[in-house]
């Protein structure tokens, strides 16, 4: 504001000269505002959920904004002190987010302070769903955690990309990976087949002020082995997406089966790869490689290279570090996972079996006439084989009924049917 000054005088002669002079006064607030010291962003008041309320700041949240910045002016020579009075720091008195602090000058005026120049969010808390306690398992499909109520969380994946989501009123928040968007380990640099070195990094934002960042590392999620039947060879499993190199073992784990990928393609090696199909079958995981291993001829016996033996923990799969190849790296390829470097080790599956069960389909029927009827087929057909893993078509080889026999003893003598002879009274 103008104020104009006017200056009059009287000199000894009586003679009266009078001049006028505008000039403009600032307050203490506006001409000394700029020398308030604001903490550094490391020093910053670090606030949570717990300090908001319905969007807000708590009284006590403001009270530390105010506290913080008496704390870092309290050596501040720049400004004014007028008759022992100086500045002071008060919360401020509504729910604006520029003024959750008021600093009051010697002279009165005051300047508000808005939070982002005092404070910011906390960096949210990422908790992991997968195998760990602390890390992302770098077969999980979604990254979750808490933070402030509304804020928007930022998660940059490890390609750099950045994708959000919002925290919910219970303080919850949660992203579900979209397409083409995975987890890779970043923690084995030596396991070329799957490596991102970059950590997974996550943010808030509230009230457009941006929180630090949040680093997860990803380790390598867990395979899986299915139980198996002995009257099949079919094998099934799973291995996280960063992994190339796998091994089953079976029969007292003397024969062994090789998985790797080559350059992108998974292959078979070992002996029995030109006698056995890998398929990998669809699954919704996208972070996940399901595989099948099955006999290419399984009506073959000469072709079935291996029988399953029937027993628990018969079956058994480790992962290996590889590299893009294939071909196992370091001294022992056997790869480490879990924030405790513990080896992935063997895990297990059974190989079960149900034996067959032979019916008589006419059990009160005995008497039978010999009208040319009761041949070998003819005989067989009078009961009913049954097999679970037949019936369930997961047989490699003959089925129960295919080598059903009947031995035919007439007193103390065996008879021998062929062709199309049939049993006759005697």
């Amino acid at each position: 504001m103008i104020t104009l000054l006017t200056y009059t005088t009287t000199d000894a002669a009586g003679a009266r000269v009078e001049t006028t002079h505008n000039i403009t006064v600032s307050s203490l607030a506006e001409s000394k505002g700029a020398s308030i010291t604001y903490p550094l962003d490391t020093a910053k008041v670090v606030y949570g959920n717990s300090d908001v309320e319905n969007g807000n700041f708590k009284p006590a949240i403001k009270q530390a904004f105010a506290d913080k910045l008496t704390e870092v002016n309290r050596n501040n020579n720049t400004l004014p002190t007028i008759n022992g009075r100086s500045v002071t720091f008060a919360p401020g008195t509504t729910n604006d987010k520029t003024k959750v602090v008021v600093a009051t000058f010697p002279d009165g005026s005051t300047l508000d302070i808005s939070h982002e120049r005092v404070a910011k969010p906390e960096a949210p808390i990422v908790t992991p769903k997968g195998a760990y306690a602390a890390s992302l398992d770098s077969t999980e499909r979604s990254i979750s955690g808490t933070g402030i109520s509304g804020a928007t969380v930022k998660i940059t994946l490890q390609d750099s990309k950045e994708v959000s989501t919002t925290v919910g009123t219970d303080g919850n928040w949660k992203y579900e990976l979209k397409a083409g968007e995975v987890l890779t380990q970043n923690k084995l640099a030596g396991n070329t087949s799957g490596y991102n070195a970059t950590p997974v990094r996550v943010k808030q934002v509230f009230n457009n002020v941006e929180s630090d960042a949040t680093s997860k590392d990803v380790l390598i999620g867990f395979h899986t082995l299915e139980n198996g039947v002995a009257a099949g060879r079919d094998i099934k499993f799973t291995l996280p997406k960063d992994v190339g190199l796998a091994y089953v073992q079976m029969n007292n784990y003397g024969e062994e089966i090789t998985v790797k990928r080559v350059n992108g393609t998974w292959q078979l090696d070992g002996r029995f790869a030109d006698k056995l199909n890998l398929a990998i079958d669809n699954q919704s995981n996208p972070s996940i490689t399901k595989f099948h291993i099955s006999v290419k001829d399984p009506k073959t016996e000469s072709n079935i290279p291996f029988r399953l033996q029937a027993g628990d923990n018969k079956l058994r799969l480790r992962m290996h570090n590889a590299d893009t190849s294939g071909n196992s790296v370091g001294g022992s390829s056997q790869i480490t996972v879990g924030e405790g470097s513990k080896k992935a080790d063997w895990i297990f599956a059974n190989v079960t079996n149900t034996n067959p069960t032979i019916t008589v389909n006419a059990p009160n029927t005995r008497n039978y006439t010999a009208d040319g009827s009761l041949t070998m087929a003819g005989l067989k057909g009078l009961v009913t084989v049954a097999d679970t893993e037949d019936d369930a078509n997961k047989t490699v080889g003959r089925t129960a009924n295919e080598n059903l026999s009947v031995t035919i003893r007439k007193g103390s003598q065996n008879v021998t049917l062929s062709g199309n002879d049939y049993l006759k009274k005697r």
